[in-house]
């Protein structure tokens, strides 16, 4: 005799076999095979596989051909064509990042043309969207529809249909947001990861790199390794509270507000290390400089929608990866000034030139995002 938990599985299945079915029922019936098209996506941290299957008379029409011109033997000649005829028309992106589709293939299979593709998108947390405006071509017929079947590593599946009046599709299923995955944010966010510097549209400047030069400043201005190490203990020690008590609405303050400040923190380092004003109090307003930081990171948390123990996981992961990014950054940053510091051109022009650099790029930082320019 099967236990009850057993049988609560058999019927949930069943259930959502059921709800599928029902789904898809009016489409089977009213469409003609033409009409109807399957895209099959297996989404991972990094990457999606994608699975189009058309029917060989729509694949033929969209690239202008009949479908005997479309035959087994040149159907892989036809590969860049299809995939700009389809796919590669509308936009895949994770977030506010595109994704780049590559490895490319097509083959006949029994009645229909599958076209197959891999995309690169950018580690994240974040949902994956799409436009696929391919379906509003007048190539295909008026009543086609797209039936998306997405899944994702931890076996979370969805199922919609998309019609020429409504292209545009948004992932429920997506990348686990376990403790890795928030760490991974928490490194990105500041630019400590390779794919915020090389990424599928090639090489970029990273979202985080205010607080990429916020922490060059800080080691521009000087001092012994026991000062730099207070000043960065202050600094993470502000940010850690703001950036819980944002991320679970204690405090918020307009972002507006968060940004300039932010860059009006890297204007006073990068002036202090350029006139080589150095203090000893240093580490107490990387600590106030820390509190309006964490604002800023807390923005990245909030847009997420987190409860429970997911928000748990993300405020200490994230927190956690800043902490990473950060001992990774110094440890490139701080030997490369110790050894510019002990050379005369290194001291006399290479240090103040980054310095006035930074200044410069901080202040425009600041009037734009103070006033709007």
């Amino acid at each position: 005799m099967s236990s009850g938990l057993g049988g609560d599985s058999v019927i949930g299945s069943m259930t959502v076999g059921f709800w599928l079915f029902l789904r898809i029922l009016p489409v089977l019936l009213l469409a003609h095979p033409l009409d109807l098209g399957l895209l099959s996506l297996e989404i991972d941290v990094q990457k999606t596989q994608a699975q189009l299957d058309l029917n060989p008379k729509a694949a033929a029409s969209l690239l202008g051909l009949t479908e005997n011109q479309l035959s087994s033997l040149t159907i892989e000649g036809h590969t860049d064509a299809l995939m700009k005829a389809t796919l590669a028309q509308g936009v895949l992106m994770r977030g506010e990042k595109s994704c780049a589709w590559k490895e490319v293939k097509t083959e006949w299979r029994p009645e229909t043309v599958r076209l197959t593709a891999v995309a690169a998108c950018p580690p994240s947390v974040e949902a994956l969207h799409a436009e696929f405006a391919f379906i509003r071509q007048v190539q295909l017929a008026p009543t086609f529809e797209l039936m998306v079947r997405s899944r994702s590593g931890n076996n979370d599946e969805q199922v919609d249909i998309l019609t020429k009046e409504k292209t545009n599709w948004v992932s429920r299923v997506g990348t686990s947001r376990g403790w890795f995955a928030f760490i991974l944010m928490g490194m990105q966010h500041i630019g400590a990861t390779v794919d915020q510097w090389v990424g599928p549209q090639g090489v970029h400047l990273p979202e985080g790199i205010d607080h990429l030069l916020f922490l060059v400043a800080l080691v521009l201005g000087g001092g012994t390794m026991f000062e730099l190490l207070k000043t960065v203990t202050g600094f993470t020690i502000g940010h850690s509270v703001t950036l819980a008590l944002a991320t679970l609405g204690v405090v918020t303050l307009p972002s507006r507000f968060v940004e300039s400040c932010i860059a009006l923190s890297i204007v006073f380092l990068a002036s202090q290390a350029f006139l080589k004003r150095g203090s000893a109090h240093r580490w107490k307003l990387t600590a106030l400089f820390g509190l309006i930081h964490g604002l800023g990171f807390a923005n990245a948390l909030r847009e997420l929608s987190l409860e429970g123990g997911e928000l748990l996981r993300a405020l200490v992961g994230f927190n956690l990866g800043v902490e990473m990014g950060q001992a990774l950054l110094l440890a490139i940053f701080v030997p490369l000034f110790a050894w510019l510091r002990s050379t005369q051109s290194g001291t006399r022009f290479a240090l103040p030139a980054c310095s006035f650099s930074i200044l410069i790029i901080s202040t425009y930082w600041f009037i734009q995002r103070a006033f709007g320019i």
